[in-house]
């Protein structure tokens, strides 16, 4: 088929502005995935670091509450051969 000239750059115009969506389609695609990609993971992250924080407060509570009954206990004598909780060994 020949095609006047005229038509031919109207053709390739229109084919180039296709080529242009089509490109800025996938372009556009791809930063809105890896951003949801990045988000996602900062959201993981963060999820883990609130686990941790909390696990922390835990130990925390459960060595305060371990000290606590030590400490309240009337069963438990202090030896001289049985380290205390409460006061540090002397130096000598």
């Amino acid at each position: 088929m020949n095609y006047p000239a005229a038509e031919r750059v109207i053709m390739s115009t229109q084919l180039l502005v296709l080529a242009g969506v089509v490109i800025g389609a996938l372009a556009s695609y791809l930063t809105t995935t890896a951003n949801e990609k990045a988000r996602w993971k900062r959201t993981l992250d963060s999820r883990w670091d609130d686990r941790r924080v909390e696990a922390y407060a835990s130990y925390a509570q459960a060595v305060k509450d371990i000290i606590r009954c030590q400490h309240e206990s009337p069963q438990v004598e202090e030896s001289p051969h049985t380290p205390s909780l409460f006061h540090p060994p002397e130096s000598t």
